[in-house]
């Protein structure tokens, strides 16, 4: 059965493309995520379109995106290390802690998220500016043989407001006519998710981005000595060893140079960290590209290094050479980015982050956001 990280590449590699055709005929986003919907789930149906809580996703605060200043006729710029805009995380309380496996969390509890998310036109890609976001469990729903989280995603800075959302990836019609979709990637203390949204009030102006949030790990429960190994395995599922991997996506100029292309990557992430030194290293590797206009290939090996705080983490990206057959999509050595996350569950059980690589190049640049999950060994 198909993962929810796997899932989640493909909402990618659909939205990314969605996100840059809304934009090229200026027609609507409110229309785009209904393709989507064949290509992210089975389920054809969604509550949010009578929704009356979503109101406030018409916030009249969104405005027609303004493209970076470039000298190219693409210009994509880099994306801002992902935030939790000050807030405090939900720390895990021991033994009882919820899961998202065998102890659902109580209906309404509100989940402060670290948040990163690109806006695009059709010949631009920049950050959205977004440094803050909730989202409110809402209960769960089965599609597929397959439970996925039912929950409200709030980002007040661009005016979205999607209760009732699934974490199937199910396209939602908002009150207001516009449109959002996402999928969860839930390990047991841990979510992380990708998310797109299609503002209606603002045709061409699209946003899609990564959420992570959890039961964070006490600094009272962080080890003081000894290391750890966490490993997600190329989208393994929930209750797996190596359950998690990578997803995101990525922007890059067209062959011609005219327009920005992009799609979905994916592949697994080997973190270590070490407790007595508060290092952090790790690799994502098995990496690949998916786009239905360019395919499937592969993709460039990420190196992590960083350092532990309590129980957070944060540090630097980098990559050597694009491999053979990686294609437009594929980054060089100068590609250099961030990432923010954290250990999740009350022993340190799981590791969650938000990454970013960005490279400048003369046709207008590339940039990649995704999500890291990963099980202790």
């Amino acid at each position: 059965m198909e993962t929810v990280f796997k899932q989640a590449i493909r909402l990618m590699s659909a939205a990314a493309l969605l996100a840059l055709a809304a934009c090229s005929g200026g027609g609507g986003g409110g229309a785009a995520p209904a393709t989507a919907a064949s290509n992210t789930a089975s389920s054809s149906s969604n509550s949010n379109s009578s929704s009356s809580n979503s109101s406030n996703s018409s916030s009249s605060s969104n405005s027609t995106a303004t493209p970076p200043a470039c000298s190219t006729a693409v210009c994509i710029t880099a994306p801002a290390a992902a935030s939790a805009g000050g807030a405090t995380p939900l720390f895990e309380s021991g033994a009882g802690t919820p899961n998202f496996s065998t102890n659902a969390p109580p209906l309404n509890t509100v989940f402060p998220l670290t948040i990163a998310a690109l806006q695009t036109t059709q010949t631009s890609v920049k950050d959205a500016g977004i440094t803050s976001g909730t989202v409110t469990f809402q209960g769960v729903t089965s599609s597929g043989g397959t439970n996925y989280p039912i929950f409200e995603l709030k980002v007040p800075s661009i005016g979205l407001d999607a209760p009732n959302l699934s974490g199937s990836g199910t396209p939602a019609t908002l009150s207001d006519g516009s449109t959002a979709n996402a999928v969860s990637g839930v390990l047991n203390y841990a979510s992380m998710g990708v998310w797109a949204y299609f503002p209606k009030s603002t045709p061409g102006t699209n946003y899609i981005g990564e959420a992570l949030t959890g039961y964070q790990t006490q600094t009272g429960h962080v080890p003081a000595s000894g290391s750890a190994t966490y490993i997600g395995s190329n989208g393994s599922a929930q209750g797996a060893p190596q359950a998690g991997g990578v997803a995101g996506q990525i922007y890059a100029p067209n062959a011609a140079g005219t327009a920005v292309t992009g799609g979905g990557i994916g592949g697994s992430a080997s973190v270590s960290v070490n407790f007595a030194s508060g290092a952090v290293s790790g690799q994502l590797t098995n990496m690949f590209s998916s786009s239905s206009a360019l395919g499937t290939n592969p993709w460039n090996t990420v190196n992590l290094s960083g350092s532990l705080s309590g129980s957070s983490v944060s540090g630097t990206t980098s990559t050597t050479a694009a491999p053979a057959n990686a294609g437009i999509l594929g980054m060089s050595a100068a590609a250099t980015g961030k990432f923010n996350g954290a250990l999740y569950g009350p022993n340190v059980n799981e590791f969650g982050a938000i990454w970013s690589l960005y490279e400048p190049t003369s046709d207008g640049g590339k940039a990649v956001l995704g999500v890291i999950g990963a099980t202790h060994q």
